[in-house]
Order: C-alpha cells, then structure tokens, then sequence
C-alpha cells in the first residue's frame, strides 16, 4: 500500500477534532460517504472501461441495478445517446487526467434521456489505473433520498480505495458531532474556505448563515434524536471570508467512534441559486409587463389553440382565462373572416417571421369588434413554427369613428356637389336672363355688354361645374378648365372657322379661390382678342398655354393679331374689361406683364393655393 494513501491518524486530528482516523478501517463510514453522495458515482477501470462499482443514486438514476452492472462497459449497457460523446469524453479525459462539467446525456433503462454534466479523474487503486466518475442532473429537483441500512451491498475494494473516493469526491464529505466537525474532505475544506487546523476550532454552526442556524439546529437535534428528517435541503451558509454561499446538504445519521453522528454530502449551488433568483425576477418582471399590458397578449399553437393570455386579453372577450385558454383563436373570427386569417398565419416562416392584421373578432356575447394585432412566430432550432405571440389592442372605437368620418365626409361631399350644381344653375339662369334682355335691344346699343356680362357670368359658373364634375370638390386642374373656356367663349363670340383656339401645357392643380380669378383673367383677356385683333373676315389663332414653377402657376394668353399700339399702357386703361384684370391679378397676389413680340402676348403668373 502507497505511504501517501496509509489510513494513520491525520495531522489536522489534534486541537480539538476527535482522534479519529480519517477512514479508519470503518469500511461502512467509507461505503456511507459513497452511497450518501447525491450525484451518480461510478468507478471503471481505465483500460477497458469495465464497471467495477456504481453507487446506489447511479442505479436510480439511470434504472439499471448493481449486479446488473458490475462487469459490463457503458456502450455494453447503451448508457450513452450519442455513442460519438463517450469518445470525445475518453479522450479529453486521457489528455489531462481530469474532467470536470462536460455535459453529456444518459440514457435511462426506460429509453428517457437524462442530461447534466460529468466530472471525472484518473486514480491508481490497487496499482491499477481507474476513472472515477460523477454524473450530475441538469436540475437538481431530481435528486432522490438516498437510503442506508446495514442491509447494503458489501463492498470488495479495500479501505484504500473508498479513501481515494472521498478525498477525490467532487462533493464536501464531513462528519459532524456534538456540532464539531470530526472529519473533512477536501472538496468540503475548499467550499468553506478553511484549513483543516482552522476548522478544528469550529462549530458546524459557524459554517451556517444566522438566519438558518434556528433551523439547522432544531433539524440536527430531532436528527439525532432518531426522527426521521429530510435527508437532501437547500441551506445558506458562511465561507471564511464571510461570503454567503448557498449549498445542497444530503445528510444521514451514522456510528462514528462509538457515538452518534451525523454524515453531511454538500455541493456548493450558489450559481444556480443566483441564476434561479435572476430567472425568478426575470419571470416577475416579464408577468408585471405583461399582466399590467392594456394591450391584449397571448401564445397560441400553430392550430390557433391559446396557450397564454394576460388580464387585458381576457376582458376584451368578457370571459375569464381559463375560459379561454385551450379554444382555438379562430373560434373567436366571424367565420367569413377565419379563411384570411388562416392564409395570414400560412405565410410566417423563418424568412418572415412577423406580420400585421386587423381584423374582426366576436365577444362572447356576439358583439362585433375590431383587433389590431402584431404576431411573431417562435421556431425551433430545425426552422419550424412551434408557438405564435401575438400583441394586440382594441381597435373598435377607432373604426368606429373612422366609419363615422366617412359617413360624414360622403355627407358633405354629397352636400358640396349640390352647392356648386345649384350655384353654377343660378349662374346660368342669371346668364339666360342677360340673353334674354340683350334680345331686347332692338338698337343693339348695348348687346356687347350684355354678351360680355354673360361671359363672365358663364366662366365663373363653369368653375362650378368642374368642382361638381371632379373626383376632388376642393381644386380644378387649371389645363382642362382652360381648354373648355376657351372652347365656350370662341363658340359664344363668332365663327370658329375664323378663328383657331389652341390650349397646352401641364396639369394644375388650382383651388375655387384661384380658379374663378385666373378663368375671369383669361376671359377678358380672349374676349379683347376677339374683338381686337382681327380685323373684320380675318383668321388668326388664340392660344393659351398652362405651365408650373416650383409653388406657382403661369398662364400665358397670346393671339396671332395685330397687337397693341406702341406705348399702349394697359395698367392704365380705361376699359372695364383690362381694369378687371388688373383688380385680380392683385386679388391672387399675382403679376401679369406684356410680351415683347407678333400680336399680343400676356404672361400671367400668381401662387398656387
């Protein structure tokens, strides 16, 4: 037997700790700190991977008895899901001599899949190279009470190797009496961060935070007592530097040097317990969110079947939640409209995996209302949908007052149609009547004044009729308006044979306020055209071209005629026809200049509104 491994008293055994040999020869306190331990352990001979022990949490955890295991290989047993994991671990293993945290996944005897990580390291015992191994669950809620009796299985390894075991333990071994600690591992001395002289002068209490001292001490005197307690517990506790660290305690009662005592198994899951509270206020926080939405939330399965749905979604459909959870969503769509919505959801994928609607949907009571809802699709690592989340928000008061706009805008839209129709009817009546009266006149003394009234009459009453005619009731497109006053006034004034109209340009868009000035412009304008410059039987051509520059229109009105006389100022004209157009070129903040050049030729130019 190796000197290093001889079971003599410890040094650390003086000053206050029980003389006790670490292990002694009580082979039964050895095969207890293997049983007791709360994480799967098994030791293999390294040559050739053959099982030589497992303790008793390996055989509920993974479903396969002692005897049926001793002898045989993992693969033998199939223990491994992915038989490529065992070759990755055998090597990094054999690369260092020591493993720890390699995750790995186990298969039960029942074919269920067991996943958590493994710790691992090679020891000589009895001059033999073999891999002591430790399997821990993923979530420790699965650990087991383990149970001890003298009715276990008896061991054939000697004490040296149960020695290695818990020296090598990746759990804290200790051995508590009368609240002083008899016996520590190293792993345990690691976690608390003592010596073992140090701690010979402790209590196990010292060890435990204050607020669970109350606790632990009434749970270890019932302990010894013989009540039967819980033997796995989660408890905080003190390092040396003071530090709080939670631990997972399996403990069990024990023989130690003719007295009772208590076997103590920990494993340091400060991280876990630090991962669980940052998940638990994670978890308040999203509920507080959620709940608290006045937005409707909720998950439903690619079926549509809700999964989830908070306090707001619940009273949007006046039902209570566990009325809802478990119903298809499309049970709540009027059936007319659950074909869209299922051809809305078809078209989520990993390339698009959130859209918009808004749609119908039905209360419990039938009423009608509307839901706007934004959804996005949960995939799984292989693409596929697997959940959808949907947020949405009542829309119905909305819809309501939209379809209330509407009613009213058509309303209006209806009753401006008519204004202008009746306005441009009372205009052409007032035109009427000015034919009428100019037929009168037997003299013909006054019929140019007349017919001149009429036109002005005539051009702004077709305004009107263009507002009536168009889509939009509140502008006229300048190009259109101007071909068909230039069409009116030449077949009001004489023969069309004669005289030529042309109309070009760009489309304008000019409001009611722009249109009757810029049209009564023009009027007056072809009107002096007509009359004066052509002589009598003479043809010529009257044009009109329509253009935009940046914010403002620019009419020009030009005639093949023979133009004005040489200094002719017609600003200061004393025809009611030019002093018209003066007075509204001012009334649309506009110029208007003369031409240089052939006939006559005015450029008109005013701000589009």
């Amino acid at each position: 037997m190796d000197k290093d491994l001889e079971t003599g008293p410890e040094p650390w055994a003086a000053g206050g700790v029980e003389g006790c040999t670490v292990l002694g020869d009580a082979r039964e306190r050895q095969r207890l700190a293997f049983e007791l331990c709360p994480e799967a352990m098994s030791i293999n001979r390294l040559s050739d991977g053959v099982c030589l022990d497992v303790n008793q949490r390996f055989s509920e955890m993974l479903g396969y008895g002692r005897d049926e295991v001793l002898g045989r290989t993992s693969l033998g047993l199939d223990l491994w899901v992915d038989p490529g994991q065992r070759e990755r671990f055998a090597q990094a293993l054999r690369a260092t001599g020591r493993l720890e945290g390699f995750e790995a996944s186990l298969l039960h005897r029942d074919g269920s899949s067991q996943r958590g990580d493994i710790s691992a390291r090679i020891v000589n015992l009895d001059g033999e190279p073999c891999v002591v191994s430790v399997f821990r669950e993923m979530s420790r809620s699965r650990h087991a009470e383990f149970q001890v009796g003298s009715n276990e299985l008896e061991r054939t390894d000697g004490d040296r190797s149960y020695r290695l075991l818990v020296d090598n333990a990746f759990e804290g071994i200790a051995v508590i009496r009368e609240e002083h600690i008899c016996f520590a591992n190293p792993r345990f001395l690691q976690i608390c961060g003592y010596s073992r002289e140090e701690l010979a002068h402790k209590s196990i209490f010292d060890l435990i935070h204050p607020e669970e001292r109350g606790k632990i001490l009434l749970r270890h005197k019932q302990r010894l007592s013989g009540v039967r307690m819980p033997m796995t517990y989660d408890m905080r506790g003190l390092c040396k530097s003071g530090q709080e660290i939670w631990l997972l305690v399996n403990s069990e009662s024990i023989d130690w040097c003719g007295g009772s005592a208590v076997l103590i198994c920990v494993s340091d899951i400060s991280r876990q317990k630090r991962a669980e509270e940052a998940l638990r206020k994670s978890q308040m926080l999203y509920q507080a969110i959620v709940e608290d939405q006045t937005e409707l939330v909720c998950r439903f399965t690619p079926d549509t079947r809700l999964t989830f749905i908070n306090d707001a979604f619940a009273r949007f459909f006046g039902c209570a939640k566990d009325e809802l959870l478990g119903m298809r969503f499309l049970d709540l769509v009027p059936e007319a409209d659950q074909e869209d919505l299922s051809a809305y959801l078809a078209g989520f994928c990993r390339e698009r995996p959130s859209n918009c609607l808004e749609h119908c949907v039905l209360s419990t009571n039938g009423r009608k209302t509307w839901l706007q809802r934004c959804d996005r699709a949960l995939l799984d690592d292989d693409g596929q949908i697997v959940e959808f989340q949907c947020v949405g928000r009542d829309t119905t008061k909305r819809r309501l007052y939209e379809e209330q706009i509407v009613k009213s805008l058509q309303e209006k839209e209806i009753l401006l149609r008519e204004i202008h129709h009746r306005v441009k009817n009372n205009l052409q009546i007032i035109s009427s009547l000015l034919h009428l009266q100019a037929a009168t006149d037997q003299s013909g003394a006054h019929r140019d004044l007349f017919v001149e009234s009429q036109n002005r009459i005539l051009t702004m009453a077709l305004v009107h009729e263009e507002l009536y005619r168009s889509d939009d009731l509140a502008s006229i497109d300048l190009l259109a308006y101007m071909r068909k006053l230039l069409d009116r006034l030449l077949s009001a004034m004489g023969d069309r044979r004669r005289i030529q109209g042309m109309v070009d340009g760009e489309s304008v868009a000019l409001t009611i306020d722009a249109a009757i000035p810029s049209g009564l412009i023009v009027n007056e304008l072809v009107t002096n055209s007509f009359k004066h410059a052509f002589g009598h039987h003479a043809a010529g051509r009257i044009s009109i071209s329509v253009s935009r520059s940046g914010e403002r229109a620019i009419l020009e009105i030009s005639d093949t005629g023979r133009g004005l006389p040489e200094g002719y100022d017609f600003r200061t004209a004393k025809s009611l026809g030019l002093q018209l157009v003066v007075r509204l070129v001012k009334q649309l903040h506009g110029s208007i200049e003369l031409v240089p050049g052939a006939g006559t030729h005015f450029r008109l130019n005013f701000p589009v509104r």
